[in-house]
């Protein structure tokens, strides 16, 4: 079988988490299809994360063989020791809290992480 061909056999298919949008701009969780594409042609099961308190992070990380970080808003800059500017846009901050846990929680089980750019 080739990467991202269908086989019919779906289990031996790595699951792949990908973290979203989150909801503090739009009505739903979203995520470019890019993205869900993308591990669907590597031959992965995509995941979708929707961001969320941080409870489920530790569950998620137990399940997927790898994960996703989109790109998108910026990440609070308070978190960084910063104040907010001009430039600052689409600040979501249970998304930021949801993504730094996943991040800590990849990193710590030495999960195969990628990080995407907005």
């Amino acid at each position: 079988m080739t990467a991202g061909k269908d086989s019919g056999n779906y289990s031996c298919r790595p699951l792949i988490g990908l973290s979203t949008h989150g909801i503090a701009h739009a009505e739903g969780f979203s995520i470019p299809a890019e993205y869900v594409q993308a591990v669907l042609r590597a031959g992965g099961l995509p995941l979708l994360l929707p961001a969320a308190p941080v409870d489920p992070v530790a569950s998620w990380i137990e399940t997927i063989k790898g994960l996703v970080l989109i790109g998108g808003g910026d990440i609070e800059p308070a978190r960084y020791g910063c104040d907010v500017h001009d430039t600052i846009y689409k600040l979501d901050t249970d998304r930021d809290t949801c993504d730094f846990a996943l991040a800590r929680q990849g990193l710590f089980d030495r999960l195969v992480t990628v990080a995407g750019g907005g």
